[in-house]
């Protein structure tokens, strides 16, 4: 398996804008599916 870590703003701007990572999920979600992987909540990858 692997962990994909997305980071959501700017960490220099705390009021940096996170929607453009929020509007990006759903196209990375269904490329990875796409490509043949299976998404799991973290907890489930570990104990």
């Amino acid at each position: 398996g692997a962990i994909i870590l997305l980071h959501d703003g700017d960490g220099y701007d705390p009021t940096g804008d996170r929607r453009p990572t929020a509007a990006a999920l759903p196209g990375i979600i269904e490329d990875a599916r796409a490509d043949g992987y299976e998404l799991r909540p973290l907890g489930e990858l570990i104990p």
